[in-house]
């Protein structure tokens, strides 16, 4: 996928509390853990986005300079 400024990105929205409700019912996740991997989805969540940003088409439809 070349463009990403079409993700919906309020669809995310609440992601990382439903990620810590899921590892919860882990009982070989402890708090820990499931603190670092739901804080590591949001940063990639982050990142996606930022990466959207930079995605968009050049003005004019053409290749960019």
């Amino acid at each position: 996928m070349e463009d990403l400024s079409r993700l919906d990105f309020s669809a995310l929205s609440g992601m990382e509390d439903e990620c810590e409700e899921i590892l919860k019912q882990n009982p070989l996740v402890d708090e820990g853990r499931r603190g670092a991997l739901c804080s590591a989805l949001k940063r990639r969540e982050g990142l996606l986005q930022g990466l959207a940003g930079k995605s968009r088409p050049a003005r004019g439809g053409g290749p960019g300079p």
